[in-house]
């Protein structure tokens, strides 16, 4: 209702209507995309719901506001266990939340923050919408569990998890890197970025205190935690974006006061239904009539109490459900609010008429596919044009022949009932994708994954180094690889057997898995071999990752059947160079480095050594 009361007429304000848009998560992906896609060539990108109108302009601003789909018409597709509305008000929570925070640190955009906050978690709603009886399991199954138990269970089914989606959709939404990395970020199973600037870390510190703000404020969604704890967390996170408590306190209130202002402002109110009169035996519907309209849903809207009721009972009694509306105004929230198949309203009403609300209506995705009956107590050709031009399908008119309403009332239905054939095919057809979708994510990730470790394996990670060498040459940024070979593990295959070598390989690869960064990819390049690709990373970078790795390995206790002990593992450290001519050639430099580790006597690191690097010697 509020978005349609800001473009009713081309001259009110677009600020109300930039107002609408930044309450919904899927309104701002559709305006951003949309003036991302216009800008693109020009090399920029619009951040936020202000700078998309600035782009876009008015007008057509409106109409992508206005291209949307009601949840209400799809009930029968959505997740059980998901809680939609729910959803929505902890996102507009943590928007708001994120927004007062980054005004107050002063150092990411307020409209950059909101944005981010309200996007990083629609993946969540995405898997939702794509695969409603996977995560309708999944939710039910693991209801009581961690949100880390749940996000490996979203990985297991989908080879992809919430943070990971809500990154490719503000990535095809072409928001900058920054806006997936602070998504990303929320993924606790990582390490953070060291070489992350500024800004982005900025932005990821505020979507995570957006995201705690939001259970703080609604309660929590994704967590079991107090409200003592939680603010314990934000208290922490505030430091770190150099927010005192009282500074905090004071913004959470802030979020809260617009959290409950703009959620007021969202929210359809539901209109009371008035009691549906007595069955009176005015017309009896065939019996195959009545079952063949069972499901359609029929909007009445009159000011004449007596003719309204009158209507009622005639759809009543011919099988279909009716819902009543006094005026246009009560006519078009319930339209919203119920999204009946069929409107018969009247023409002449205070407010809002029936020709304004079927002009309104046909400016919706949903009302254009509602059959408009239009009554009128006149039949001039000119009002007949004028009905017929504003949208309606077809009129009757007054004093009317009940039979000839229901008549045409029937021929309403027929067109329903091809739209509802369509609609079925079309959420069939979208059902099929999404499960394609979903395959070719589990063929591409079961061709690319190795099977022990379940790391990246050889074929990924040449493929993946080309294009990190490519992107390296056309932006000019730095990459950097580490290779690592785990020491005398053949050994561990001569002693043990090679079932216990599978342990010790895999409890290795998860020990690199867990230490390496966000931005970094490890691979099993075969055997004990292992790559680790270091994006947009110097040599310094490159030997602080190596160190971590190789520490992280000598300190881990593996237990592997029948071997019990600590496990070393050589590493060599190569960069980018202008003179090089390809990937091999990185490689074949991390080898060397590789075997000059091991000829030094394992446990240690070599290759290229940045300035100032302390030299470690093997044991």
């Amino acid at each position: 209702m509020a978005v349609l009361r800001a473009t009713q007429r081309e001259d009110a304000s677009l600020e109300a209507l930039i107002h609408c848009l930044e309450s919904d998560p899927a309104s701002v992906l559709r305006v951003l995309k949309a003036a991302n896609a216009r800008c693109a060539t020009h090399g920029l990108s619009a951040t936020s719901v202000f700078g998309a109108a600035v782009v876009l302009g008015p007008r057509e601003l409106r109409a992508t506001a206005l291209r949307f789909t009601l949840l209400s018409s799809n009930r029968a597709s959505l997740c059980e266990h998901f809680d939609y509305e729910a959803f929505w008000s902890w996102s507009l929570a943590s928007a708001y939340a994120a927004r007062r925070l980054a005004e107050l640190s002063g150092d990411c955009d307020p409209g950059e923050a909101y944005v981010c906050g309200l996007l990083a978690h629609c993946g969540e709603l995405a898997l939702a919408c794509a695969h409603p009886k996977e995560v309708d399991r999944l939710r039910a199954l693991h209801a009581h569990e961690s949100l880390e138990v749940l996000l490996e269970a979203e990985r297991e089914t989908f080879e992809i998890h919430r943070w990971e989606v809500s990154a490719a959709l503000m990535g095809e939404c072409g928001l900058p890197a920054r806006f997936a990395a602070a998504a990303l970020a929320l993924d606790r199973t990582k390490s953070p970025d060291p070489e992350e600037d500024e800004l982005t870390r900025r932005l990821g510190l505020l979507v995570d205190a957006g995201t705690l703000a939001a259970d703080w404020i609604t309660g929590s969604r994704l967590r079991s935690a107090s409200r003592d704890e939680l603010w314990e967390g934000l208290v922490a996170l505030g430091a770190s974006l150099s927010i005192d408590e009282g500074e905090l306190r004071s913004a959470l209130e802030g979020a809260q006061k617009s959290w409950e202002s703009g959620r007021q402002q969202a929210r359809i109110h539901a209109q009371e239904v008035p009691i549906q009169p007595a069955v009176m035996p005015v017309v009896e519907a065939e019996p195959e009539l009545a079952a063949a309209v069972k499901a359609i849903k029929v909007l009445v809207v009159d000011d004449d109490t007596k003719l309204r009721r009158l209507l009622t009972h005639l759809l009543l009694s011919a099988g279909y459900q009716v819902v009543e509306a006094a005026d246009g105004e009560a006519g078009l929230s319930l339209a919203l609010q119920e999204s009946p198949q069929i409107v018969v309203t009247d023409w002449s009403m205070p407010g809002m008429s029936g020709l304004e609300l079927c002009r309104t209506l046909r400016r919706m995705e949903s009302g254009r596919r509602t059959f408009v009956l239009m009554l009128t107590a006149r039949e001039e050709e000119e009002r007949v044009l004028d009905a017929f031009n504003s949208g309606a399908d077809d009129y009757v008119t007054k004093p009317f022949n009940p039979r000839i309403l229901l008549a045409r009332v029937q021929a309403g239905r027929r067109l329903i009932e091809l739209q509802q054939q369509v609609e079925s095919d079309k959420v069939e057809r979208l059902k099929q994708v999404a499960d394609m979708g979903l395959l070719t994510r589990r063929l591409r990730t079961a061709a690319s994954t190795d099977f022990l470790t379940e790391l990246p394996n050889r074929r990924y990670a040449m493929s993946r180094l080309e294009l990190e060498w490519q992107a390296a040459e056309r932006l000019g940024r730095p990459l950097s690889v580490v290779q690592v070979d785990i020491d005398h593990f053949k050994r561990i295959n001569d002693e043990y057997g090679h079932d216990v070598g599978d342990l010790v390989l895999k409890a290795v690869s998860d020990t690199l898995r867990a230490r390496t960064r966000r931005g970094d990819v490890v691979c099993r390049m075969g055997g004990e071999e292992f790559l680790v690709i270091n994006i947009n990373s110097d040599l310094a970078g490159a030997w602080q990752c190596a160190e971590r790795l190789r520490a992280a390995v000598e300190q881990s206790l593996v237990h592997a059947g029948e071997f019990h002990g600590r496990m070393t593992v050589s590493l060599g450290v190569a960069q980018r160079h202008a003179g090089m001519k390809g990937p091999q050639a990185l490689l074949k430099v991390g080898d060397a480095a590789v075997y000059e580790a091991k000829a030094a006597g394992r446990n240690t690191i070599r290759g290229e050594r940045p300035p100032g690097a302390p030299v470690r010697e093997a044991g």
